[in-house]
């Protein structure tokens, strides 16, 4: 698909609409008054399984033929993606199998489980859930569903981003900025796609945590990572290109086009990884940002003070 446009995301709202919750748009005088802007939350923290994940998955799932309806899927995640995909299976009749690692969040574990899915738990210390995942492919037919390199679904995270837009519209405002959480990058390619499509003038930017900024250290090799290591990656580029974990997609082209950089929290680091002037002198005033669910607090901003940080750096630099 190499055509992905907000078509592709339209024709997702129209697929899902009915399946998944139309999530608030708010503000916070208080937040507004700390960075002297407007700043709206998209509130995908309320969403059902409680992330945008769902979005996507629902997406990709309601694609699947006969034949792939009654082989089932199988996914891998650590969470939220989990959540989504055992949820979006029980709504459509759909088995499904997660494969999760053993050190998971408990809750995430058992509210896999209760969507009705077969949990599989792995050490990824020693073991490659795209392996164990592929192999059950094989062997029962089920369809991967992948977290994020997969136009589908960045498709169906990009529905936030319409929901955004045609908000803004309503209220008659022009945002400038959009920040958005970054983990493998499909809901920052569809959302942006989407926000460039109706604003574009509107500056992108993914935002991680600082030493766990995984995207951003690929960003600048040109590469993209088919496995994330939680740990810090500091002068970390021979060792990546030794582990041999890159490979190049179109979630990767699309995010790179569309995304002004990135930006890592807290400011210790923040001017290696954030080159903008727009919080500076904003044409509106007018900043987004997406809320994930708040178990990931690695996702980047947690935190009016987290928005704070960004402002005050930038204004001194």
């Amino acid at each position: 698909m190499s055509d992905f446009d907000f078509n592709a995301i339209d024709e997702a709202y129209k697929r899902i609409n009915d399946q998944v919750l139309r999530t608030p748009l708010v503000t916070s005088e208080y937040i507004n008054n700390l960075l002297n802007a407007q700043v709206y939350f998209k509130l995908e923290n309320l969403q059902w399984t409680g992330s945008f994940k769902l979005r996507g998955a629902i997406n990709k799932i309601m694609q699947l033929n006969v034949d792939q309806r009654k082989n089932g899927v199988v996914a891998y995640s650590s969470g939220n993606h989990a959540q989504a995909v055992a949820y979006a299976s029980n709504l459509n009749g759909i088995s499904s199998t997660i494969i999760m690692p053993k050190n998971a969040p408990t809750i995430k574990i058992n509210n896999t489980k209760k969507y009705g899915a077969k949990v599989i738990l792995y050490d990824p210390l020693i073991e490659s859930r795209e392996e164990i995942a592929n192999k059950i492919s094989e062997n029962q037919g089920r369809t991967l569903i992948k977290p994020y390199e997969d136009f589908d679904i960045m498709a169906g995270q990009g529905t936030s981003g319409k929901e955004i837009a045609e908000e803004m519209i309503r209220l008659k405002l022009f945002p400038d900025l959009y920040l958005c959480c970054c983990g493998g990058g499909g809901l920052i390619a569809g959302t942006s796609t989407y926000l460039k499509y109706e604003f574009p003038n509107i500056d992108c930017y993914a935002v991680e945590p600082e030493e766990f900024n995984e995207q951003k250290f690929l960003y600048d090799l040109n590469k993209l990572a088919t496995t994330f290591y939680r740990e810090p990656l500091v002068s970390k580029e021979k060792d990546w290109n030794q582990k041999e974990q890159f490979h190049h997609i179109g979630i990767y082209g699309y995010t790179k086009k569309l995304l002004n950089n990135f930006c890592s929290l807290p400011v210790s680091k923040l001017e290696n990884s954030l080159k903008l002037e727009q919080l500076r002198a904003l044409e509106n005033n007018i900043l987004l940002t997406v809320l994930n669910y708040k178990g990931e607090v690695y996702r980047g901003i947690d935190t009016p003070e987290d928005l704070v940080i960004i402002r005050k750096h930038l204004e001194n630099n």
